[in-house]
């Protein structure tokens, strides 16, 4: 059977798939289109691809479907859509999460951008009320101990990043979307979940070469523990 390397949105990466089905056209005398069903060598997942061949220069346009993602979402979205995680009204925000993946993943990232400036408000009025502007509510659930003040600068950073795409047309990249949606999860997780612990996954790494025991603690050196202690202080003491 036929293999060739592409995209697979389960994976999150480029992996050997197998060719299940594939046909062309010729359109007119500019571009011959070709499609291929293909089907993942890891994980089964199928998928179709399709690349237009510019007759005159020779240069190839290549598309997937659906769209490669470069972020799962995550598992427990499901669960707090349905309103299972704590109360119903955390299901609309997670339906508008699932919406902000969706759009991400179709590379609509001025809708996703305000999705989460929409979210991130859902979840501060959700919280503590509804006030005047976002830097009271900022400061108010930073006074309430929901964030940290440097959690505090990274979401008026991610609410920014929405204001921009709505009034001035601004397109964020794919990594400031990633930041913002960690901002999104990591808010998701420890505020509307309180019944629920985050838990820790160590990595696996080489053994430390002058004693052998894997102790990996350098972070703590000088004065950096205190500044992973500034990010989260309720996690760094319990860790």
């Amino acid at each position: 059977m036929k293999t060739v390397q592409a995209p697979c949105s389960s994976c999150i990466r480029k992996t050997k798939h197998d060719v299940l089905f594939e046909t062309s056209q010729q359109r007119g005398e500019e571009t011959r289109d070709s499609y291929a069903l293909i089907s993942c060598g890891g994980c089964s997942t199928v998928s179709m691809g399709h690349q237009r061949l510019w007759v005159d220069d020779g240069s190839i346009d290549q598309a997937y479907y659906p769209s490669p993602v470069s972020r799962k979402m995550p598992s427990w979205t499901f669960w707090l859509t349905l309103g299972l995680m704590k109360n119903k009204e955390e299901g609309a925000l997670g339906a508008l999460l699932m919406e902000i993946f969706q759009a991400v993943d179709g590379g609509q990232y001025r809708l996703a951008a305000m999705g989460i400036r929409a979210l991130l408000e859902q979840v501060m009025i959700f919280k503590i009320g509804d006030l005047p502007t976002f830097d009271k509510k900022l400061d108010e659930f930073q006074k309430q101990g929901y964030i940290s003040l440097i959690q505090r600068d990274s979401m008026r950073a991610t609410l920014d990043v929405g204001d921009a795409a709505m009034h001035r047309g601004f397109r964020p990249t794919e990594q400031e979307l990633s930041i913002a949606l960690d901002v999104v999860e990591g808010v998701l997780l420890r505020k509307l979940s309180p019944n629920y612990r985050l838990g820790l996954i160590w990595w696996l790494v080489a053994d430390e070469q002058n004693k052998g025991d894997g102790r990996h603690v350098k972070y703590f050196e000088g004065n950096r523990s205190a500044h992973w202690r500034s990010l989260d202080m309720n996690l760094f003491d319990g860790l």
